[in-house]
């Protein structure tokens, strides 16, 4: 699970370094709830809620996924 943690991690950092001009042209990825999420976990001194990680996963990772591969075709 720590590992799945880092993960997160890393696409909210990568998230940080992305030019506005392409987070503009893909706006309909939410990239500051990505970034947020990297924060929450970065700042969480006492823990982190896996029940929250869990949730991201089922319902949000599949999508950002697709989306990532089409951004690199795209580009």
């Amino acid at each position: 699970s720590d590992a799945v943690v880092r993960n997160f991690e890393i696409i909210g950092e990568a998230a940080t370094k992305i030019p506005p001009e392409i987070k503009n042209r893909y706006s309909n990825i939410e990239w500051h709830r990505i970034v947020s999420i990297r924060n929450r976990i970065i700042h969480e001194y006492f823990g982190v809620d896996y029940s929250i990680i869990w949730k991201i996963i089922e319902l949000n990772l599949d999508k950002l996924k697709s989306d990532i591969e089409r951004i690199l075709i795209e580009l």
